[in-house]
Formats: structure tokens, sequence, C-alpha cells
């Protein structure tokens, strides 16, 4: 083997490790400042490299971002499809989901809530990576679905999808911190419950169960108003 061979490989190894150092210093900038905190400069120095090195791979600071945004978000989407394909095997009591939620707020901590939601508002905002947010936004449902699913939720596709409407709520609102940890998981808990309750009604029971407001804006109320 001519040894040439090997330190073409040593090369595209460390050509690869300063792409990735760029990339990632690029979303830690990106998650701190914005797009607006992205430049050539920055990213090189936060990465640790000459401050002409991006300009080596990538064509333009848009070009950048965009590499950056839309690994971090594949892989997102891988993450969260290996998790789905993981709780296939789970079985999971509704009741100990406030485990979950308590869990789930744990292991993902502000900084990496602001990092996801700004990353994926990020992306849907721009037309040309939508489809990348659509399929991001597909794999936490699918996600969602296979863990309803285990709790014998019937209709768990439909259901996940407005469950996770609830978790994207839940995210921006402990990034708002108007109420603590705590109090948002319980929030959460008790929406997830609710909704997988009127999973189980039938549409007129539920619409039934709506209360009905009176011309006069009561809830409930059988007065008319004076004629």
């Amino acid at each position: 083997m001519s040894t040439s061979q090997p330190r073409a490989r040593l090369s595209q190894e460390r050509s690869r490790l300063r792409r990735d150092a760029l990339l990632d210093a690029t979303i830690e900038l990106f998650a701190e400042g914005g797009s607006r905190a992205v430049t050539h400069r920055a990213v090189a120095t936060r990465a640790g490299l000459p401050a002409a090195t991006p300009g080596y791979y990538f064509d333009s600071v848009g070009d950048l971002l965009t590499t950056a945004l839309t690994r971090h978000v594949e892989t997102w989407i891988a993450d969260m499809t290996e998790m789905a394909e993981l709780s296939l095997g789970l079985h999971i009591d509704l009741d100990d989901a406030r485990g979950l939620v308590t869990m789930a707020f744990g292991e993902r901590d502000l900084e990496t809530v602001h990092l996801q939601l700004s990353t994926f508002l990020a992306v849907s905002s721009d037309p040309d990576l939508q489809p990348l947010a659509a399929r991001a936004l597909e794999a936490i449902e699918q996600l969602a679905a296979r863990m309803l699913a285990t709790v014998g939720i019937a209709g768990a596709p439909d259901v996940a999808e407005a469950l996770v409407h609830l978790v994207i709520g839940s995210a921006a609102s402990r990034l708002a911190g108007l109420h603590d940890e705590e109090h948002t998981a319980d929030v959460l808990f008790d929406g997830v419950r609710r909704l997988v309750a009127t999973a189980t009604m039938e549409p007129q029971a539920i619409t039934d169960a709506i209360p009905k407001v009176a011309p006069g804006g009561v809830v409930g109320s059988s007065l008319t108003r004076p004629g």
C-alpha cells in the first residue's frame, strides 16, 4: 500500500473534523444570537480555526448557516426515528406518564429547548428548507403516535398531531419562564390526559360535553335577554 493513501485518509479526516467544527460553532452562535451572530470570523473563532477557514468550505455565510441548520435538523430527525423504533417494545401505563413528562423536562434543559425551537422556526421560515421542517415535525408525530399506541389509544396518529401542538406550546412556555418547570410539566401532563380522554369519546359526545354559551355570554345559562 502506498504511503500516500494513509496520508490522504488523514487529510480527509482532518478536513471532515474541521468542517464539523465549523458547523457546530455555527449552531452555537445561532442559538446565542440568531443569524446575525453568524459571521465567518465569529464561526472560525468559536471553532478555534483560522479566520479564512469557513470560506474554504462554504461559499457564503448563508451557505454555512443553511448547511448547519440542515445537518442539525437531519440529526434530530434521525434521533426521533430511532426513538420511535425503540418505543415499539415499550409498555407504558398512562398513569405513569407524569413521570415521563418530568423526565423529558429534566433531560432537555432550557438551552436545548431554545436551540431546538429556534432552529425549527428558522428552518420553517425558509421556503427552501420548509420540506425539512415538515419532515422533522412528521418524525416527532410518528414518535408520539408510537408512544400513544403503546397505551392502547385508538386513532393514535390523529391524537399525536394534537399532542405535538401541545408539546411545542409547552416548549415556548418554558422559555418564557412565566411558570416554574413543575407547573409547566403539570399543565402539559393534564393537557395530554384530557386529549387522550377525548380520543376515547364519540364526536357527538364531545360536542355534547362542551358548555353552551348563551347569547348574553353566560355559560350554561337558560336565561333570555329581556325584550
